[in-house]
Formats: C-alpha cells, structure tokens, sequence
C-alpha cells in the first residue's frame, strides 16, 4: 500500500494518505483512505464524486476547500473513490455498460472494504450530484452497510434534459468543454447550470477566483485527457425520467444540502426530497449556490453544519 502524508498550514495538521486495495466487477479501483492524527477508528466517510468528475475533483486542494481534509481533521477516516471507468481506477472495454447500478455496487464493495479494515459496523457516504444517486441506490440495495447519508447538490428527475436514445453510444468515453464545466460555478447574469456565452464573468461574491482556476486545472488535467464514461449519461439523460435518489426509499437518516441557483434541480424538487427522508434526517439551503456548493466562498458553514450533524 503506498502511503503519503501532507503537512496542510490551513489546517495546521498533518493528514496521511493511504492506497487501498479494492476490486470490483473484475476491475481495480482506485480507493484512499485520508486522516490525520485525531481520526477515530469508528468514523469513516466514503466521499462519492459526480459524474463528469472523479475524486481529484470532487476533492479540490485549494486553501481550506478540501473536503476530505476537513472530516479528517474532524476525527474522520475520509475515504475517496473513483467510480468504475473514473479518474485512477481501470477502464472498461464497455464503458456504456457503466451504470448508476455499477457504481452503487462500488460502493458497497468501498464500504465492506472499511467495515473489515476497521471491524466497524457501518459508514457514513458523502454523495455530489451523481454521487447522490449511487450513494442512495448503495444505501437501498444494502441498507445495513450505511449510518447516514449525505446528499450534496441532489439530482432530481427533471434535472437533465431529454435527449433521444443512443445520444452517448458514438462517444464511449465523452469530453466536457470548458463552458460545460464552467456553468457549475456560480456566473454573473447567468442562472446556474446553463451553458454561459463566450463572454462571461465569475460570481467572485460567491467564488473565489483561485478555486475556480484550481478546479478547471484539475479537470482538464485528471478527466479531459481521459474522458469520461458515457454510460451513466446515457441512463439518465436518455429515456424516461428518473428519479434515482427515491428519498421515500432511503432507510438511514439522510442529510440533503443545495443551492437555490443550482440548474440541475429545483428548490421545490428538493423540498420534496427532503419531506419523504427518514426520521433523524437534515437539510441545508445555500442561498444563491450553484450546483459546485462544495467550491463556494461560504462551504465552511456548509461543512460545520454537516459535521454538527454526523455528531448528533
């Protein structure tokens, strides 16, 4: 197991990271376990990244911005993923075959990982956007697995637009412009998610300028050489709608945060989410957020309020 560890100044630790093995429909995924000196045996966190990403960007390394690195420094083992044909972890000959269903049973095999690494009983997940339909179809499949579940930026079953049948199967492994990933962050005069013209500005009230170079760097780094898999876009933006997160479904106690200028969604969409979760459950508004919440100026409060949460 290769293993690194990081003095962070931001938060004044060190925090180790860890390769662990894990193997899935025959494949190998990258996985790595995060932590720092006050990490607890007994809290782990699998952190779920979307789908145009893997976990490099799901996990930007920029100020005090890191997900993992906050729940490390927390008293968590923070555990990041690259979903089957993501990122770090082994290609399929067939990518279109990658699907949500795919991606929850990585999930699930992350989390049996961690319960017999640890001898633990169960583990939270952290999902974003696409990371909140395998996380919740993870938890349904094997409910006894998962403590709690977060749900960061949910999709919702009008989130995408309806395309015809076969849109992706000429581009197995597709690429994502710099506009496409641009309209995850919040632009001026433009509402969140839509493409934004050639001639556009940054929110900096609401990002700052540095996270956004950081992320576009990262993703035309550690995605765009590669591409990503085109089964998953496929599933859910072809056909009829669907909704993949089914609150009403969901056993655990459930956390969902999102913003109110998040185009893959709507505010009264994630109402009704957040209606049918379980008891114990929890949820966040971000005003003015985009989908890219965990990038915005004010994700500390949205961390605290998270690790408040997982505490209770």
């Amino acid at each position: 197991m290769a293993v690194k560890k990081y003095y962070d100044s931001w938060f004044a630790t060190d925090f180790t990271y860890e390769d662990v093995e894990l193997n899935t429909h025959g494949k190998r995924l990258f996985f790595q376990r995060v932590s720092s000196p006050v990490s607890e045996p007994t809290k782990n966190i699998i952190l779920v990244h979307g789908l145009t990403a893997n976990s490099k960007i799901l996990d930007i390394q920029y100020k005090g911005y890191s997900i993992v690195r906050n729940y490390a420094a927390n008293g968590y083992s923070g555990w990041l993923i690259d979903l089957s044909g993501h990122g770090l972890s082994e290609e399929w000959e067939d990518p279109l075959s990658i699907t949500t269903k795919t991606a929850a049973e990585d999930i699930i095999a992350a989390a049996e990982k961690i319960i017999e690494f640890y001898g633990v009983k169960n583990v939270d997940v952290l999902g974003w956007s696409w990371g909140t339909a395998t996380g919740a179809m993870a938890e349904r499949m094997r409910p006894e697995l998962f403590r709690k579940l977060i749900l960061l930026s949910p999709l919702t079953a009008s989130c995408h637009p309806r395309l015809p049948k076969g849109t992706f199967t000429k581009t197995p492994y597709g690429e994502t412009p710099y506009g496409g990933t641009a309209r995850l962050f919040p632009i001026k005069g433009v509402p969140g998610g839509i493409v934004p013209p050639e001639d556009f500005e940054f929110d900096e009230a609401r990002v700052e300028l540095g996270m956004v170079n950081k992320a576009m760097h990262d993703f035309f780094r550690y995605v765009a050489p590669k591409g990503k898999p085109n089964g998953p876009a496929e599933e859910t933006m072809t056909g009829e709608p669907i909704d993949f997160v089914q609150p009403e479904n969901i056993t655990c106690p459930a956390f969902i945060a999102y913003g109110d200028n998040d185009g893959y969604n709507t505010v009264e969409e994630v109402n009704e989410m957040i209606e049918k979760l379980p008891e114990g459950s929890g949820s966040l508004c971000c005003p003015g957020g985009t989908h890219a919440i965990p990038f915005d100026k004010k994700a500390l409060i949205l961390h605290t309020a998270i690790l408040s949460w997982l505490n209770q």
